[in-house]
């Protein structure tokens, strides 16, 4: 039975139909969804990098820039799982928002342990539009690592 089941989401256009389709699942077997989005501290690093080279800027510049990015990764983070939560308010299925602070991947898998989740329904390619699937995007990560199960949605 599909009692619990984790959707991450991004925002994304797939990241939308595995949504769509997680809360279909979810509707079918009388169960309950968990949207979740992962503020993603190595594109938030990495942003802030290529913004301050550290030459010249002061570490108080610094840290409100962090600060600013991981504050829109966050308000991003509510935006994308709304989305996900009106789907499943609009079908009748119960739903949790989590927005969390880590590395993609890990914290997905980490979530579907944790909170015994039966099943994760995730897009097959994320924002950033990597088509690396078995290679290294996230969707291709959580499916060769995870405990759970894992749905993958084109």
């Amino acid at each position: 039975m599909l009692a619990n089941i984790l959707i991450p989401t991004d925002g994304s256009v797939p990241s939308q139909r595995a949504a769509e389709f997680g809360v279909k699942l979810a509707k079918l077997s009388h169960g309950k969804v968990c949207a979740l989005y992962v503020a993603d501290i190595g594109r938030i690093i990495s942003t802030g990098d290529s913004i301050f080279p550290y030459d010249g800027a002061s570490p108080g510049s610094i840290d409100e820039a962090f600060i600013g990015l991981q504050s829109s990764s966050l308000k991003e983070g509510e935006i994308a799982t709304e989305f996900v939560e009106e789907l499943a308010k609009s079908s009748g299925v119960p739903c949790e928002k989590l927005v969390v602070k880590g590395y993609p991947a890990s914290e997905i898998m980490r979530v579907a342990d944790e909170n015994r989740m039966d099943l994760v329904v995730i897009g097959s390619i994320g924002r950033t539009g990597s088509t690396e699937f078995l290679l290294g995007g996230v969707a291709g990560r959580v499916v060769q690592n995870s405990i759970v199960p894992v749905l993958v949605v084109p």
